[in-house]
Parts: C-alpha cells; sequence; structure tokens
C-alpha cells in the first residue's frame, strides 16, 4: 500500500475531467484538476505534485509546454500522458502514457505502479 498522492489532473472537457479526478481520488489521492495551461503552471508554482495526469483533450503543444514545465520545476515529480490508440510513441521518452481506451481499472492500476516505482537518477 503507498502513501496518498498529490495529482494534478489536466483537461480542457470539465465532465471527463471532474470523472478523472473523482475516480483518481477513490484510490485515496489528492486531486486538483485545471482546464488551462496557465491555471495548472500556478498550481505546479504553489503545490507539490507527485504525479501530473494529461487528458486527451489537452492539445499536443500544450502537452509538450507542461511536460517541459514539470521537469524543469519539479524534476522528481512524475507524468502520464492520457492519449487515444493511433497517437504514437512522441512522448516516450519523457512521460509515461496510457491509452485512454483500456478504461477506469487501468487507469488506476498505472497510477499506483508509477508512483510506486522509483525516480531514476
Amino acid at each position: 500500500m503507498r502513501s496518498p498522492a498529490n495529482i494534478l489532473a489536466i483537461g480542457r472537457d470539465s465532465g471527463l475531467l471532474e470523472v478523472r479526478a473523482l475516480l483518481l481520488r477513490s484510490g485515496g489521492d489528492s486531486v486538483t484538476h485545471a482546464m488551462a495551461l496557465d491555471a495548472a503552471k500556478g498550481i505546479i508554482n504553489s503545490t507539490h505534485i507527485d504525479l501530473m495526469v494529461l487528458c486527451q483533450t489537452v492539445p499536443n503543444g500544450e502537452r509538450m509546454e507542461l511536460i517541459l514545465y514539470m521537469r524543469a520545476m519539479m524534476p522528481q515529480g512524475k507524468v502520464l500522458v492520457l492519449q487515444r490508440e493511433s497517437a504514437g510513441d512522441q512522448y516516450a521518452r519523457l512521460a509515461e502514457t496510457l491509452d485512454v481506451g483500456e478504461g477506469p481499472q487501468k487507469l488506476l492500476d498505472t497510477v499506483d505502479r508509477i508512483l510506486t516505482t522509483p525516480v531514476a537518477g
């Protein structure tokens, strides 16, 4: 069993974002969510984040900007990018990825795995 984590979920669809936040909270974690780039950066600047989850609704350019920002501000923080099956591996070196079609249990399992894996380095 792991300790509760601080998770930042970012997405553009408020309903989907809220459902994902509720799901992540069901695992005992504290979840903050943001719909805009500036809001997400503000949270990263003011709160310790163990895991940032980027929903598939975030445009690719903003995803990359947020991943790089998180890496610069919190090098020990982890990142999970939710994407559609056909999105490819463009984030493979910078973040974990998960196909959104794999369902809620796979999301919870992936979050647990990410949060219990030590950061390399």
